[in-house]
Protein backbone atom coordinates (compact mmCIF):
# COMPACT_ATOMS: atom_id res chain seq x y z
CA UNK A 1 0.00 0.00 0.00
CA UNK A 2 1.11 3.47 -0.78
CA UNK A 3 0.14 6.52 1.52
CA UNK A 4 0.32 9.84 -0.11
CA UNK A 5 0.03 13.10 1.00
CA UNK A 6 0.08 16.65 -1.60
CA UNK A 7 -0.46 19.94 0.02
CA UNK A 8 0.31 23.11 -1.75
CA UNK A 9 -0.17 25.92 0.26
CA UNK A 10 1.72 28.91 0.44
CA UNK A 11 2.71 30.24 4.27
CA UNK A 12 3.76 32.91 5.89
CA UNK A 13 4.19 35.27 9.74
CA UNK A 14 2.37 36.08 11.61
CA UNK A 15 0.53 32.45 11.47
CA UNK A 16 -2.78 31.86 10.75
CA UNK A 17 -4.89 28.65 9.83
CA UNK A 18 -6.50 28.78 6.59
CA UNK A 19 -10.32 28.79 6.48
CA UNK A 20 -10.53 25.17 5.46
CA UNK A 21 -7.78 24.09 8.12
CA UNK A 22 -9.34 22.19 10.99
CA UNK A 23 -6.34 23.31 14.23
CA UNK A 24 -6.54 22.30 17.57
CA UNK A 25 -3.99 23.94 20.17
CA UNK A 26 -2.67 22.02 23.51
CA UNK A 27 0.22 20.19 24.90
CA UNK A 28 -0.99 16.73 23.41
CA UNK A 29 -3.51 17.74 20.71
CA UNK A 30 -3.92 14.97 17.64
CA UNK A 31 -5.45 15.08 14.57
CA UNK A 32 -6.11 12.18 12.52
CA UNK A 33 -5.69 12.20 8.94
CA UNK A 34 -6.11 9.08 6.94
CA UNK A 35 -2.40 6.97 7.64
CA UNK A 36 -0.82 9.47 9.48
CA UNK A 37 -1.78 11.49 13.57
CA UNK A 38 -0.53 15.43 13.36
CA UNK A 39 0.77 15.68 16.76
CA UNK A 40 1.80 18.58 18.85
CA UNK A 41 4.14 16.96 20.82
CA UNK A 42 4.76 19.58 23.59
CA UNK A 43 7.84 18.19 26.30
CA UNK A 44 9.07 20.17 29.29
CA UNK A 45 5.68 22.08 30.11
CA UNK A 46 6.53 21.24 33.97
CA UNK A 47 9.61 23.84 33.52
CA UNK A 48 8.21 26.55 30.75
CA UNK A 49 5.52 28.96 32.05
CA UNK A 50 4.93 30.65 28.61
CA UNK A 51 4.24 29.86 24.87
CA UNK A 52 1.93 27.98 22.88
CA UNK A 53 1.50 25.38 19.91
CA UNK A 54 -1.04 23.95 17.23
CA UNK A 55 -1.80 21.76 14.70
CA UNK A 56 -3.51 22.07 11.72
CA UNK A 57 -5.07 19.69 9.58
CA UNK A 58 -3.39 21.05 6.49
CA UNK A 59 -1.31 19.29 7.88
CA UNK A 60 0.90 21.44 9.74
CA UNK A 61 1.96 23.25 12.80
CA UNK A 62 3.15 26.76 14.53
CA UNK A 63 4.53 27.57 18.02
CA UNK A 64 5.46 30.46 19.73
CA UNK A 65 8.14 29.32 22.51
CA UNK A 66 9.59 32.56 24.00
CA UNK A 67 12.78 32.41 25.63
CA UNK A 68 13.52 34.98 28.67
CA UNK A 69 14.02 34.58 32.45
CA UNK A 70 10.76 34.84 32.72
CA UNK A 71 9.69 31.87 30.63
CA UNK A 72 12.23 29.95 32.31
CA UNK A 73 12.82 28.77 29.03
CA UNK A 74 16.80 29.78 27.84
CA UNK A 75 16.41 27.87 24.77
CA UNK A 76 18.98 25.11 25.97
CA UNK A 77 16.68 22.22 25.75
CA UNK A 78 13.98 21.06 22.96
CA UNK A 79 10.51 21.91 24.16
CA UNK A 80 8.82 20.38 21.91
CA UNK A 81 8.36 18.16 18.70
CA UNK A 82 5.45 18.52 16.70
CA UNK A 83 4.65 15.89 13.95
CA UNK A 84 3.49 13.43 11.45
CA UNK A 85 3.22 10.23 12.93
CA UNK A 86 3.45 6.90 10.61
CA UNK A 87 2.94 4.02 12.46
CA UNK A 88 3.30 3.11 15.86
CA UNK A 89 4.99 4.63 18.67
CA UNK A 90 6.19 2.17 21.21
CA UNK A 91 4.32 3.70 23.92
CA UNK A 92 1.32 3.66 22.01
CA UNK A 93 -1.30 0.62 21.23
CA UNK A 94 -2.75 1.28 17.88
CA UNK A 95 -0.41 1.66 14.20
CA UNK A 96 -1.79 4.41 12.06
CA UNK A 97 -0.86 1.66 9.48
CA UNK A 98 -0.81 -1.93 8.55
CA UNK A 99 2.69 -1.44 7.22
CA UNK A 100 4.47 -0.75 10.39
CA UNK A 101 5.74 -1.68 12.53
CA UNK A 102 8.00 -3.75 9.99
CA UNK A 103 11.08 -6.05 10.51
CA UNK A 104 14.03 -4.33 9.27
CA UNK A 105 15.29 -7.66 7.76
CA UNK A 106 11.84 -7.30 5.36
CA UNK A 107 12.54 -3.41 4.64
CA UNK A 108 13.98 -3.71 1.11
CA UNK A 109 13.31 -0.63 -0.64
CA UNK A 110 11.30 1.63 1.37
CA UNK A 111 11.43 5.42 0.27
CA UNK A 112 10.09 8.40 1.84
CA UNK A 113 9.73 11.96 -0.13
CA UNK A 114 8.94 14.76 1.80
CA UNK A 115 8.80 18.38 1.36
CA UNK A 116 8.49 21.25 3.55
CA UNK A 117 8.37 24.91 4.07
CA UNK A 118 9.10 26.81 7.44
CA UNK A 119 9.14 30.37 8.51
CA UNK A 120 10.57 30.79 11.56
CA UNK A 121 12.74 32.67 13.48
CA UNK A 122 14.98 30.74 16.70
CA UNK A 123 16.36 27.44 17.07
CA UNK A 124 14.95 24.53 15.67
CA UNK A 125 15.35 21.66 13.62
CA UNK A 126 13.45 20.02 10.62
CA UNK A 127 14.06 15.70 10.75
CA UNK A 128 12.58 12.20 10.69
CA UNK A 129 12.07 10.17 14.46
CA UNK A 130 12.31 6.99 13.47
CA UNK A 131 11.76 4.77 16.50
CA UNK A 132 13.31 1.05 16.33
CA UNK A 133 11.74 -2.01 18.88
CA UNK A 134 12.80 -5.39 19.72
CA UNK A 135 9.69 -7.11 18.03
CA UNK A 136 6.50 -6.02 16.71
CA UNK A 137 4.14 -5.65 19.36
CA UNK A 138 7.20 -4.36 21.57
CA UNK A 139 7.69 -1.32 23.57
CA UNK A 140 11.37 -1.93 24.30
CA UNK A 141 13.05 0.63 22.26
CA UNK A 142 16.86 -0.51 21.08
CA UNK A 143 17.55 2.66 18.88
CA UNK A 144 16.32 5.79 17.68
CA UNK A 145 17.31 6.95 14.21
CA UNK A 146 16.50 10.22 13.26
CA UNK A 147 17.57 11.87 10.23
CA UNK A 148 18.01 16.34 9.94
CA UNK A 149 17.13 18.24 6.65
CA UNK A 150 17.81 20.96 8.46
CA UNK A 151 18.75 22.83 11.38
CA UNK A 152 18.63 26.78 12.48
CA UNK A 153 20.60 27.40 15.92
CA UNK A 154 21.06 23.72 16.58
CA UNK A 155 24.10 22.05 15.32
CA UNK A 156 24.71 18.16 15.42
CA UNK A 157 27.59 16.21 16.67
CA UNK A 158 30.08 16.26 13.39
CA UNK A 159 31.61 12.61 14.25
CA UNK A 160 31.98 11.26 10.44
CA UNK A 161 30.50 11.32 6.88
CA UNK A 162 28.49 8.73 5.90
CA UNK A 163 27.47 8.74 1.43
CA UNK A 164 23.85 6.43 0.92
CA UNK A 165 22.51 7.13 -2.68
CA UNK A 166 24.93 9.88 -3.19
CA UNK A 167 23.52 11.89 -0.51
CA UNK A 168 25.75 13.23 2.50
CA UNK A 169 24.72 12.88 5.96
CA UNK A 170 27.01 13.63 9.00
CA UNK A 171 26.88 10.70 11.15
CA UNK A 172 27.18 10.80 15.14
CA UNK A 173 25.97 8.40 18.30
CA UNK A 174 25.11 8.10 21.12
CA UNK A 175 23.39 6.11 24.73
CA UNK A 176 20.45 7.67 25.70
CA UNK A 177 18.70 5.48 28.66
CA UNK A 178 18.18 2.41 27.11
CA UNK A 179 18.30 2.68 23.63
CA UNK A 180 21.14 3.98 20.92
CA UNK A 181 20.37 7.27 19.10
CA UNK A 182 21.52 7.50 15.81
CA UNK A 183 21.92 10.97 13.96
CA UNK A 184 22.15 11.67 10.03
CA UNK A 185 22.39 15.31 8.98
CA UNK A 186 22.27 16.16 5.16
CA UNK A 187 25.21 17.96 5.04
CA UNK A 188 23.68 20.68 2.73
CA UNK A 189 20.25 21.84 4.38
CA UNK A 190 17.06 20.89 2.40
CA UNK A 191 13.20 21.53 2.96
CA UNK A 192 12.42 18.45 0.25
CA UNK A 193 14.06 15.40 -0.07
CA UNK A 194 13.93 11.53 -1.02
CA UNK A 195 15.20 9.12 2.23
CA UNK A 196 15.76 5.68 0.96
CA UNK A 197 15.08 4.31 4.29
CA UNK A 198 16.01 0.74 3.19
CA UNK A 199 19.33 1.44 1.97
CA UNK A 200 20.45 3.53 4.94
CA UNK A 201 18.80 0.73 7.65
CA UNK A 202 21.39 -1.58 5.72
CA UNK A 203 24.34 0.89 5.51
CA UNK A 204 23.83 1.01 9.74
CA UNK A 205 23.33 -2.55 9.82
CA UNK A 206 26.97 -2.90 8.34
CA UNK A 207 28.30 -0.53 10.82
CA UNK A 208 26.53 -2.10 13.58
CA UNK A 209 24.61 0.52 14.33
CA UNK A 210 21.00 -1.32 14.09
CA UNK A 211 20.37 -5.28 14.08
CA UNK A 212 18.26 -7.13 11.20
CA UNK A 213 15.94 -8.65 13.55
CA UNK A 214 14.69 -5.51 15.23
CA UNK A 215 11.67 -3.74 14.10
CA UNK A 216 11.01 -0.63 12.27
CA UNK A 217 7.86 0.65 14.91
CA UNK A 218 7.03 4.30 13.02
CA UNK A 219 8.22 6.93 11.10
CA UNK A 220 7.63 10.65 12.43
CA UNK A 221 8.73 13.60 11.02
CA UNK A 222 8.53 17.14 12.20
CA UNK A 223 10.54 20.31 14.33
CA UNK A 224 12.77 19.93 16.68
CA UNK A 225 12.21 23.18 18.65
CA UNK A 226 13.77 24.74 21.18
CA UNK A 227 12.49 28.20 21.13
CA UNK A 228 11.06 30.91 18.82
CA UNK A 229 8.16 31.49 17.04
CA UNK A 230 7.38 29.83 13.45
CA UNK A 231 4.77 28.01 11.28
CA UNK A 232 5.38 24.66 8.95
CA UNK A 233 3.50 23.39 6.08
CA UNK A 234 4.01 19.92 5.25
CA UNK A 235 4.30 19.81 1.37
CA UNK A 236 4.55 16.33 0.48
CA UNK A 237 4.86 13.53 2.76
CA UNK A 238 4.88 9.94 1.12
CA UNK A 239 6.36 6.63 2.15
CA UNK A 240 6.92 3.87 -0.38
CA UNK A 241 6.84 0.73 1.60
Amino acid sequence: MRYILFLLTAIALPMSASANDQETCGDSAQLKLQDVIVSSGVWNRDVIKDGNQCITSTPGWNWDWPSNEQTLNRCEHVVSYPSIIYGRRPWDSNSTTPELPRQISNIKNMLIDVEVETKAEGKYNTAFDIWIVKGQSSSLMTTELMIWLNHEGVEPADWGLVVVDDAIYELWTQRINTWHYVGLAFKAPVQKARIPLGDILRDLEKRGLVNASDWVADIEFGNEVMCGKGQTVIKNFRVEP
